[in-house]
């Protein structure tokens, strides 16, 4: 019963602090890309009393003055077999590195391997846990990329995540061809990819001279390796315009560093020591009243553990809008639609990897409110939110692909009867 208890008043204030975490204030920065002249009645935001004015935005930016789109002109749509060929381009530079390299048996492809791959049949693979989760979807991330940086959209660049991914499977390995890569490599790798995209593009200024533009081409290469041998193809890399030509979203970046402890055998206290470093970025407002695209708004969390388990990346956790809503009511804002999410938990405990869809709602409300509906649905409904939350916090979305999480649970949490 105590340890039933305790997890109801930890979700209750884990849920408290994560709403008051994203909850946006009411100003509105000065932007050169306002107009100075007009004003009007508030319409496209939340928060602020009815009847206030506030400055009207160019047509084509946000409420921040920065672009909604990609400028057009500046990143036009190049024809099918450029990044087609780019994409046939990144599988033989990944095959040269394993083979001739890496020198692994499993690269060792000839006219035979291609024949047997296409007449199959399909597996279900059981490589690294980490290559699965973690290799596939970089590699993906490659892929969608190297489309979205020859100025397709999220959408049209999924495809060439797929025909990658494809093309590996069958030609790329003397393995047979994996069910779970073919799923797990393009959607991830668009998860990742569009991610890594749109940092890129807040970091990216074409318009800046001298080491300002080298360190930011620098910093962006290495966030996207794809779009930097793009932008050097194009001849972007080096050419100075008097406009901005990126979409901008507002980006927080969080860093933190605590201390973790594994319980023994459930007893708090008696396990090793580790300290965790941790790396958040929230992009986009919410609650800006605009047509929603994928990944207008996400969240991704990296997390690095160091002590008697050493792990560069310990859990990736995150999740971004693909279709989406906003709907205002008084001060209260709430962004409704669809997401897609992704985790990765790879330590002692457990080892937990999934991809996901669903619906989803990030909501603006007075804390007290709030506070007093989870209180009375603690009070109601405890043992249900309590066995609920354990499936929460492993996803909010449909859970398509797992591995070992259930062993771990059963070992490591006290999970409620019934």
């Amino acid at each position: 019963m105590v340890s039933k208890v305790k997890i109801a008043f930890i979700i209750l204030f884990l849920f408290v602090l994560h709403v008051k975490s994203i909850a946006q204030t009411d100003s509105i920065p000065h932007n050169p890309a306002f107009k100075d002249s007009a004003k009007v009645p508030l319409t496209d935001t939340v928060g602020i009393p009815k009847g206030q004015t506030t400055e009207r935005h160019i047509q084509g930016h946000n409420m921040y003055g920065d672009l909604l789109n990609d400028d057009p002109d500046y990143n036009p749509k190049y024809p099918l077999w450029v990044p087609a060929t780019r994409v046939v381009f990144t599988n033989v530079v990944n095959w040269t590195v394993v083979r001739y390299l890496f020198k692994y048996d499993w690269a060792r492809i000839s006219p035979t391997t291609w024949k047997n791959n296409l007449k199959g049949p399909w597996v279900w693979d059981n490589d690294r846990f980490g290559i699965n989760f973690l290799g596939h979807p970089h590699t993906g991330n490659y892929y969608f990329n190297t489309a979205r940086s020859n100025g397709y959209n999220f959408w049209q660049s999924f495809p060439f995540a797929v025909g990658g991914s494809l093309v590996w499977e069958l030609f790329g390995e003397k393995d047979p061809p994996s069910k779970n890569d073919i799923i797990n490599t393009p959607l991830s790798g668009a998860f990742l990819g569009e991610i890594l995209y749109r940092i890129s593009s807040n970091i990216l200024d074409d318009r800046t001279r001298g080491g300002n533009r080298v360190f930011r081409e620098i910093v962006a290469g290495l966030i996207n390796p794809p779009r930097a041998f793009n932008r050097l193809t194009q001849g972007k890399m080096f050419r100075v315009t008097s406009k901005e030509v990126y979409q901008k979203e507002p980006l927080n970046i969080t860093l933190s560093a605590g201390i973790h402890k594994v319980n023994t055998d459930n007893h708090f206290g008696t396990g090793a020591t580790n300290a965790i470093f941790n790396l958040q970025f929230d992009y986009g407002d919410p609650f800006e009243i605009r047509h929603r695209k994928p990944f207008d708004v996400f969240r991704l969390r990296l997390e690095s553990r160091y002590g008697d388990e050493k792990k560069i990346i310990d859990n990736v956790v995150g999740y971004g809008i693909l279709f989406g809503k906003n709907i205002v009511k008084g001060k209260h804002g709430i962004l409704a639609g669809i997401f897609q999410h992704f985790d990765y938990w790879n330590n002692r405990v457990f080892e937990l990897g999934t991809l996901g869809l669903g619906p989803g709602i990030i909501s603006r409300m007075e804390e007290i409110q709030i506070f007093i509906l989870v209180f009375m649905s603690l009070l109601y409904r405890w043992r249900e939110i309590a066995h609920a939350s354990v499936q929460i916090l492993l996803n909010s979305g449909t859970i398509i692909l797992a591995e070992g999480w259930k062993e771990g649970l059963k070992k490591h949490l006290i999970l409620p009867n019934g």
